[in-house]
This record gives structure tokens, C-alpha cells and sequence, in this order.
């Protein structure tokens, strides 16, 4: 069972709605049907939606996810320079911005956190076991209404 993801306030309170999705992407036994087995990588997927017709104007909207027990974060970059969250507009954008400067930046949009609630100033490189949960800052002044936009992070399973 997936945990939800939660939107900090004032997103929460603007009745954005999230989604969180998990799939496997790889196993390390075969290319078709990947399983969810130790060792495998399974891909989450967050996707945030601003209801049509909201008149709040939501800015620096914060999404926050709990990593379950059984995995760890793969910290590697998970597009071109992106670090571990790949971030996508939706289909009508969210006039929201992900910014990403490196693992050790505490100017970015990325904070993970340890199980006891405790920043990780420097990650591990390529996996880190510590992180139970990360949080993603996109800024802008207003989310669209209607817009969307999607976060992928990828984890190993234990």
C-alpha cells in the first residue's frame, strides 16, 4: 500500500489534489514485467492538480512524500540534471518551477529528510538509505488553474 504524499499549507488548504503512483522499472532478472523484488528499482510518481475553476492564487507550492521502510532513495540524477525528482508540467502547465542545484545545495527546491524529521545536509551519492522523506519546493506566483504538474524519484528496493 502507497502512503499519499501531503501538499504543505496553503496548497493543502487550496484543494490541489495529488496522486502518487508506484511501478517497477527494473529488476534485475528481466527486461519484461519487471517485479518488485530486492534489488528491483521501482519509479514513484506524483502528479499535483489545481481544479479548474480555483480562484486562490497558490505560489511556492511545497509536495512532501514519506519513502516507505522497504526502499531506498536512488540519489543520482534522474534526467539531465534534475538530481534525484524529475519534474514535468502537465498538460496545462502549472506555471510552477523546480530548481536544482546540487545534493549538498540548500538553495534548491530539494530537502530530504532522515526518519526522525532531521534535514540531510549531504546526501550519499547514488543511494542513500537514511532519507524517509523528501520534500519539493516549485515557486512561482501563482499555480495555474488547471495546471498540473508531475514529480518522478526512483527507489531500490531492500
Amino acid at each position: 500500500m502507497l502512503a499519499l504524499a501531503s501538499l504543505a499549507a496553503p496548497a493543502a488548504a487550496a484543494g490541489i489534489a495529488i496522486t502518487k503512483a508506484a511501478a517497477p522499472v527494473l529488476d534485475g532478472v528481466g527486461l519484461l514485467n519487471p517485479r518488485v523484488l530486492p534489488g528491483a528499482v521501482v519509479e514513484y510518481t506524483l502528479v499535483a492538480t489545481n481544479p479548474l475553476l480555483n480562484p486562490d492564487r497558490i505560489g511556492n507550492v511545497t509536495v512532501c512524500d514519506v519513502l516507505p521502510d522497504t526502499v531506498t532513495l536512488l540519489t543520482a540524477d534522474l534526467s539531465a540534471g534534475s538530481g534525484p525528482v524529475a519534474f514535468a508540467q502537465g498538460l496545462i502547465g502549472s506555471g510552477l518551477a523546480y530548481g536544482y542545484v546540487s545534493l549538498a545545495s540548500g538553495a534548491d527546491g530539494l530537502a530530504l529528510y532522515d526518519k526522525d524529521g532531521a534535514l540531510i545536509a549531504v546526501p550519499t551519492a547514488s543511494a542513500d538509505a537514511r532519507v524517509r522523506k523528501l520534500c519539493v519546493t516549485l515557486t512561482g506566483t501563482r499555480m495555474t488553474a488547471g495546471g498540473s504538474f508531475q514529480l518522478r524519484y526512483r527507489a531500490a528496493v531492500r
